[in-house]
């Protein structure tokens, strides 16, 4: 992508003090600035197989030009760069989120992604090809989760031979569901159009509805037997993006109510915020029945103590 000089600056010094480390490179003008700095370790080559993937439009990094030198490009780039540098690896991202709709297009970018491999192999020999990740999982209820066997057949195919270790990078496939948000309700409201509940997590917590209309399941812990009715649940920022869901029937809510949002794991609280000086939640992890806190919550004070 775009890293600003501060990021390759801690890049380069990392590479040198970890001379194993490789740095990824998704523009001719990014090897030009690592140049600059005088790196010339190992690198990869980001590349744009043309092919987006996943869940929502704003994920499908594949076909995005921001992301990877173009497809055709590539060859000679890495020529140039495997002069400079130690060329190690190429690497893709087609998208995220991927379930069995998407993964014969998925395994399309996958395929491409092996070609330049291979005719990248040609200049100079590679230790890797890193197809980035993508495998994604259920949100809805009525969605089917996807069959490994299948996925790691329709991958194999699409590889194909290739002298060079193959990586594939499962993230949200490992954490997506082993996260939820915790929020309590502070607010009912009845109103002609829905019945408003009101809770102290925000687009500040769990930014996924509001920023791709992403759908997380949602229940009362507080009361599960009681009657479900629809309802909308939103938080305390003032935008109407602020919302969890609407029209969705949940166990009836009432005031102090704990509602928990699930698979929260993935792009949860690696994308909370501070929206609206809004503090963000503590983290707690659960192993072998007992809890702890990994993080601890933030105050208004930690939110405003870099003004002046």
């Amino acid at each position: 992508m775009n890293p600003p000089d501060a990021d390759l600056d801690y890049a380069v010094e990392l590479a040198e003090e970890n001379p194993g480390l490789t740095i990824t490179g998704g523009a001719r003008d990014t090897f030009d600035r690592l140049a600059e700095r005088g790196y010339d370790g190992r690198v990869a080559i980001r590349i744009n197989p043309g092919i987006g993937t996943g869940h929502h439009e704003k994920v499908a990094t594949g076909k995005d030009a921001k992301f990877g030198i173009p497809y055709e490009q590539v060859p000679a780039v890495a020529e140039d760069v495997a002069d400079r540098f130690d060329l190690v690896g190429i690497h893709a991202h087609a998208g995220s989120g991927v379930l069995h709709d998407d993964l014969d297009d998925h395994c399309r970018a996958i395929g491409k992604v092996a070609d330049m491999g291979r005719r990248v192999g040609e200049v100079t020999p590679l230790s890797f090809v890193d197809f980035g990740g993508g495998f994604g999982v259920p949100y809805r209820e009525d969605e089917e989760p996807l069959d490994m066997q299948v996925v790691g057949e329709k991958v194999r195919e699409a590889v194909g031979d290739l002298d060079a270790r193959i990586k594939l990078e499962p993230g949200r496939y490992v954490v997506a569901d082993a996260e939820l948000v915790l929020t309590e309700v502070n607010t009912i409201k009845e109103a002609p159009a829905a019945t408003v509940v009101g809770v102290d997590a925000s687009l500040a917590t769990l930014i996924r509805p509001a920023m791709f209309g992403s759908y997380h399941p949602i229940r009362n812990v507080s009361a599960p037997g009681r009657d479900a009715e629809p309802v909308s649940v939103g938080g305390p920022c003032c935008t109407s993006a602020d919302v969890f869901c609407t029209d969705r029937p949940i166990a009836r809510p009432e005031r102090g109510d704990l509602l928990a949002i699930g698979n929260a794991g993935a792009y949860g609280y690696e994308l909370a915020n501070q929206f609206h000086s809004q503090p963000r939640p503590a983290e707690v992890a659960i192993e072998g029945g007992e809890s702890r806190v990994v993080r601890e919550r933030e105050t208004l004070a930690d939110v405003t103590r870099t003004e002046r």
